[in-house]
């Protein structure tokens, strides 16, 4: 809860875990949420999280420029970059993983609703840096590694992979931004 930005998720259940900061994408031109980003960067930060579609204030897009600063900043002053696509990755956004669009590589990622097709399921997607500090079986959960939604999962994955089913989703996110665009 203490990762999101949005006041209405910091009401309850408290005790937060402490040392988040925000920083605006795209509220400002792009020079000040670069500026913004750098000056909420000290030694104690360890990792950036950021959300390439935000969608629970808005549909916001971050731009792809921006993205590709967050993760050069990240690599110059050895920050994890950790990507959110718990509403994005799995094929949501014609890809297999958003990311792959704005051209980054991530250290994590997060993922959840598109990999459990409304079953409920999270994974977290690691590259080597971090996959050498994180063991096996150090992260886990009570339910985590259910068979049945598991199983979900595999089924999912196996009809993502399919490249007429990403382009299909390509093309109708074609259609829904021009149909927006000129019903306006």
């Amino acid at each position: 809860m203490a990762a999101t930005g949005q006041d209405s998720f910091h009401q309850h259940f408290f005790p937060f875990t402490e040392g988040f900061r925000y920083v605006p994408i795209n509220e400002q031109r792009e020079l000040l949420d670069a500026l913004a980003l750098l000056d909420a960067l000290n030694d104690s930060i360890c990792g950036i999280m950021i959300e390439l579609v935000q969608g629970e204030g808005g549909v916001t897009v971050m731009e792809r420029e921006y993205a590709q600063y967050v993760e050069q900043i990240c690599k110059e002053r050895d920050i994890l970059l950790i990507v959110d696509e718990v509403q994005t990755g799995i094929g949501r956004t014609g890809t297999f993983l958003c990311c792959e669009q704005y051209h980054i590589h991530p250290n994590i990622i997060t993922l959840a609703k598109g990999l459990g097709a409304g079953l409920p399921i999270g994974a977290v997607l690691m590259d080597e840096t971090v996959g050498e500090i994180f063991q096996p079986g150090q992260h886990g959960s009570t339910f985590g590694g259910n068979p049945v939604v598991c199983a979900g999962g595999v089924e999912v994955l196996k009809q993502v992979r399919n490249e007429a089913f990403l382009s299909g989703v390509s093309a109708k996110g074609v259609f829904f931004f021009l149909y927006q665009y000129f019903s306006t």
